[in-house]
Order: structure tokens, then C-alpha cells, then sequence
């Protein structure tokens, strides 16, 4: 597990994060929720990242290519709000 100051690994952090969602946007979640919460995007992650892995180039840069593509979306809607300003 990676660490991110003080020694916490960074599923922690993710769920003191999920925690605080929780509070402030008034939808509650127990501890079984937030493992749950945390242990699927950890799951999702690792799918993301499988190919790096991958020794066959055309086949890495081929799901690369798609998780750009995945992510462009979301990047161009914070940079329309950054402009926005």
C-alpha cells in the first residue's frame, strides 16, 4: 500500500474523503459503505491500469489511447469552469 504522509496509505485517505463527502452532502454511509466505496474504485483502478503490464506494445497503447479518450471528457469540462472564471 503506498503512503501519503504521517503513514497513511492511500486507501485511507480515499475513505476519510468519502467520509467527509458523506457529512457534508447529508447522504450517510456506514463503515460497510465506505469499504465498499473504497474497495470498488481500488477494483475500477487496477482494471484502468492492467495493461501497463501488457508486453505486447500495440496492445498497451491501444487501452492508453482509451483511457485518454475516457478521461478527455471530464479534463475539457474543468477547463470550460477554469476559462469560465
Amino acid at each position: 500500500m503506498v503512503r501519503i504522509g504521517c503513514g497513511r496509505g492511500t486507501m485511507e485517505v480515499l475513505a476519510d474523503r468519502v467520509r467527509a463527502v458523506s457529512r457534508s452532502s447529508g447522504v450517510p454511509f456506514d463503515e460497510a459503505g465506505i469499504v465498499r466505496v473504497v474497495t470498488d474504485a481500488v477494483v475500477l483502478a487496477n482494471r484502468d491500469v492492467a495493461s501497463f503490464s501488457e508486453p505486447d506494445p500495440g496492445t498497451f497503447l491501444s487501452t492508453t489511447w482509451l483511457l485518454i479518450e475516457e478521461s478527455l471528457e471530464a479534463c475539457l469540462c474543468q477547463f470550460e469552469k477554469v476559462i469560465a472564471r
